[in-house]
C-alpha cells in the first residue's frame, strides 16, 4: 500500500499519492505515516456453470495441500523452495517480478477455487507454463477463460 506510483497507472484511490506530491516525503520502509492499511470486504463467490482449467488429480495431491497450507493468507509466500502468490477474486495471472527473478523462477502453476451448484471445487488452470515465453505474463484470467 505504499506503491505510491500505482495511482498513476491505475484506477485506485491516489490520496497516498497526491499527499506524497504535497508533502514531498516518502518512505520505502514500513512507517504508519506513510502506509495506508485497508482491508476489503471478501466478495460473495459465486457459482460459475462451466469450470476453467481441469480437475484436481491425484498426481496434484502434494500441490493441492501446498497450496491450501497457505490459501488463507493473501500475499506473496516463500515456501520450501517456492515463490506463491495467494489472491483473492483475482483478475489476472501472476508473474514472480519483482519479488523473485523469472531467471529463478522461470515456471509458473495457477490453481483456482470455484464454487459450481453449491460446491467448491480446486482447478488446475496451467501447469510448469515458463514465463520467459510469454510477452505478457500477467495475463487477464478472462482471457484464458474464453
Amino acid at each position: 500500500m505504499n506503491n505510491f506510483v500505482d495511482a498513476g497507472t491505475k484506477l485506485m484511490d491516489n490520496s497516498t499519492l497526491s499527499r506524497v506530491l504535497r508533502e514531498g516525503s516518502w518512505s520505502v520502509e514500513y512507517n504508519a505515516e506513510f502506509t495506508k492499511q485497508t482491508s476489503k470486504a471478501l466478495k460473495e463467490v459465486t457459482d460459475t456453470e462451466i469450470l476453467p482449467g481441469r480437475a484436481v488429480e491425484p498426481r496434484d495431491e502434494a500441490l493441492l495441500r501446498h497450496v491450501r497450507e497457505v490459501s488463507e493468507s493473501p500475499g506473496w509466500h516463500f515456501s520450501d523452495g517456492v515463490g506463491i502468490h495467494v489472491a483473492r477474486s483475482a483478475k489476472s495471472f501472476r508473474s514472480p517480478a519483482p519479488r523473485f527473478s523469472v531467471r529463478d523462477f522461470p515456471y509458473r502453476t495457477s490453481l483456482g477455487e470455484y464454487r459450481s451448484k453449491g460446491t467448491l471445487h480446486w482447478r488446475v488452470l496451467e501447469e510448469s507454463q515458463d514465463l520467459r515465453d510469454f510477452a505478457n505474463p500477467q495475463s487477464q484470467l478472462e482471457e484464458f477463460l474464453l
